[in-house]
């Protein structure tokens, strides 16, 4: 996995841990007493998969703090943490697109993976 799938990873991550926290707040409401099932509704499995998709959200997170620029850390946090496009970013940071281009390569380039 090289350095931007790394990052673009976050988003997948984020979608899972999303989509976990729903299932296992669902299943605290269930009563279980009147459901016959063949295996058994694993919410320890389901918090330990969580707590796992936490903590490599958290590693991604922290590799941005290799970046000594703040205003290109920034930019990668607002890219690929937050999710925001090139044309949002730029807006956001009131810079120019090819500048959020740039600045994204270039901290790219830069960024230690955890």
């Amino acid at each position: 996995m090289d350095k931007k799938e790394y990052l673009e990873s976050y988003e997948k991550l984020w979608q899972q841990y999303q989509m976990l926290d729903t299932q296992i707040k669902g299943l605290k409401s269930i009563d279980y007493d009147h459901i016959k099932t063949t295996a058994p509704v694993t919410l320890v499995d389901k918090l330990a998969k969580i707590d796992d998709i936490g903590r490599k959200m958290k590693d991604i997170e922290l590799s941005l703090d290799s970046i000594e620029d703040l205003t290109t850390r920034t930019i990668l946090e607002y890219r690929y943490i937050l999710f925001y496009s090139v044309e949002d970013t730029a807006n956001a940071m009131d810079l120019c697109i090819s500048t959020i281009k740039r600045r994204s390569k270039q901290g790219i380039e830069e960024l230690i993976p955890i």
